[in-house]
């Protein structure tokens, strides 16, 4: 049985992509860069704004990767929801699993800052017992020590859980190879960003098709 989890925000939660596809193209085109399209920031996506912004950036313009990240952060920092929207289901499904009382915690490579101001607009915060964002933090997914600190408080609230007993619900290889390096159980967001096909490639013990079907599936695990 899953007693705990844990969720990635973008591709899982919420659809990101358009935002971060009109935040990013925008400061490209400040600094002399071509913009890119909507598929390739499927792409770019999930291993933190540092990545992000460098691999959005020419071999020419590499260079300014610490100017853009900086002018990135503060843009992401407080632009809160934006144009992103939650995916069909997320509201009704953490409602749900909050009154079976499962602790639940968001754990992204997103600049915490952001992830916090983004839950808190959309009056998520007393669903999570924790949210866990990138940029202050010293390690990122898929390094284990990325979720270490959720784990720990998981197994305050609930002092005998084991590690099988806790699951990280995420749309890429990302997320999976995270829990797989952590010995907790891999779920795909299958409705994600990344798509099926590298969730079970990646190894996710279970492919979600609908955040709803976390529902039954915690008590067969």
């Amino acid at each position: 049985m899953i007693k705990a989890l844990l969720f990635d925000l973008d591709g899982t939660l919420l659809n990101t992509l358009d935002d971060i596809t009109l935040v990013m193209n925008e400061l490209l085109e400040a600094f002399g860069c071509q913009p890119h399209s909507r598929e390739a920031y499927r792409w770019l996506v999930g291993r933190g704004l540092h990545n992000l912004v460098y691999d959005a950036l020419p071999e020419a313009k590499k260079h300014l990767a610490d100017a853009v990240y900086s002018e990135a952060h503060a843009r992401f920092a407080h632009r809160g929801v934006g144009t992103a929207t939650l995916y069909p289901g997320v509201l009704e499904t953490l409602d749900t699993l909050y009154n079976m009382k499962i602790p639940m915690a968001v754990v992204s490579n997103k600049p915490e800052i952001a992830v916090t101001e983004i839950i808190t607009e959309l009056n998520m915060n007393n669903y999570f017992f924790g949210i866990y964002g990138g940029a202050n933090r010293e390690f990122l997914k898929p390094h284990p020590q990325s979720v270490l600190p959720a784990i720990t408080t998981i197994q305050t609230i609930i002092p005998d859980c084991k590690l099988s007993e806790i699951a990280l619900l995420g749309d890429s290889d990302v997320d999976i190879v995270t829990a797989k390096n952590t010995g907790i159980v891999p779920l795909g967001a299958g409705w994600g960003f990344r798509g099926i096909p590298e969730l079970a490639q990646a190894g996710a013990a279970v492919i979600l098709m609908s955040i709803q079907e976390l529902i039954p599936l915690i008590n067969l695990l």
